[in-house]
């Protein structure tokens, strides 16, 4: 059995669970670097990854690390020192430049760099989607990219279970705190939304601080907002609505949109690459974020959407099942 080295730099549930995964095939260890703002945090936050990597890597057999960012560089380095097989997961904002909304580690150039330099180390890097890679070929190079697998963040379908028969209303998760990230996640559309159709009905799970008391300032009596909530709660949430809006204007995968749409929910979103790829449905995409665009997706939602339902969800069960991730990140790692 080989020995792998997985190295995070944030904590979120499909980071735990691609560990999780890795597990059961491999001896894993684990090291995750904090990433303080601070600059002399973040010094003495590199340094302890540096002794980690310097012992560690060389008794490993492969290293594998989620975003290219600071905590990725000294164990990716001594990997390629070592003749170590790398595999770096390249999720979005690591590979996105979005000046408009000021997001992606790119707009800056001197960290553009620095991130560039750092995935250049890896023997693998693996986008999540046809989207990210696309954004790793234009902002960290062809190196990057000829060098690149495509595997998509997994979900746990066979966990999602469409209990609720007479569903009704909209809802969409947004897990953010700051306003920025809010109206990335195109809030303010969802508002005017809202406004235009106050018969309907439409829930928000997960906005806090700043951006829960933003959603919350307009005073809808039919918008929701509810705090994050533990997962399987959330589930059962979903499988009671009928409609997920997707009104985002940057996402590298919609881990909650394809929840959404495995829980019965027939998706409505705006066309950006990256939820066209998933929804694959000209019908209920967006070209605009505009009221009448909304309108027309809604009457096909509404007279086509049950049958055009089993299609998108067939589409995601076979390209985003937690199954076909396991088995194409052990395929790529047995190789070497």
């Amino acid at each position: 059995m080989k020995n792998g080295l997985f190295i995070s730099g944030h904590k979120t549930t499909f980071i735990a669970e691609d560990f999780s995964l890795l597990k059961q095939h491999y001896r894993m260890r684990h090291f995750h670097m904090n990433m303080p703002k601070n600059p002399i945090l973040l010094a003495w936050q590199l340094f302890k990854s540096f002794w980690n990597a310097l012992f560690v890597v060389p008794k490993t057999d492969f290293v594998f690390c989620w975003f290219a960012d600071y905590h990725a560089f000294w164990p990716l380095l001594f990997a390629k020192l070592f003749n170590k097989p790398s595999y770096l997961v390249i999720g979005g904002f690591d590979a996105d430049k979005n000046l408009d909304f000021n997001y992606g580690a790119h707009v800056k150039t001197w960290r553009s760099t620095i991130i560039k330099r750092i995935a250049l180390l890896a023997t693998n890097p693996l986008p999540v989607s046809k989207h990210t890679s696309d954004l790793v070929k234009k902002n960290l190079g062809k190196t990057v990219y000829n060098r690149s697998t495509i595997v998509y963040n997994g979900i746990n379908t066979g966990s999602i279970v469409k209990a609720v028969s007479n569903r009704s209303g909209f809802i969409t998760v947004y897990k953010v705190a700051d306003l920025t990230r809010l109206k990335i996640k195109g809030a303010d559309f969802l508002v005017e939304v809202a406004r235009n159709f106050p018969d309907k009905s439409f829930t928000v799970v997960g906005p806090y601080n700043q951006a829960a008391d933003y959603l919350n300032s307009f005073q809808l009596d039919n918008l929701e907002v509810l705090p994050p909530k533990p997962h399987t709660e959330l589930l059962h949430i979903l499988q009671s609505k009928k409609y997920y809006l997707q009104f985002s204007h940057i996402e590298s995968f919609g881990i909650a949109l394809v929840e959404g749409i495995l829980s019965g929910c027939i998706p409505i979103g705006y066309g950006i690459k990256s939820t066209s790829e998933i929804i694959k449905t000209p019908e209920l995409i967006l070209g605009e974020l505009q009221i009448h665009s909304f309108k027309k997706a809604l009457e096909n939602a509404e007279t086509r959407g049950g049958k055009i339902l089993v299609d998108i969800q067939n589409h995601c069960k076979s390209q985003y099942d937690l199954k076909r991730r396991e088995t194409e990140l052990t395929v790529l790692i047995d190789q070497h």
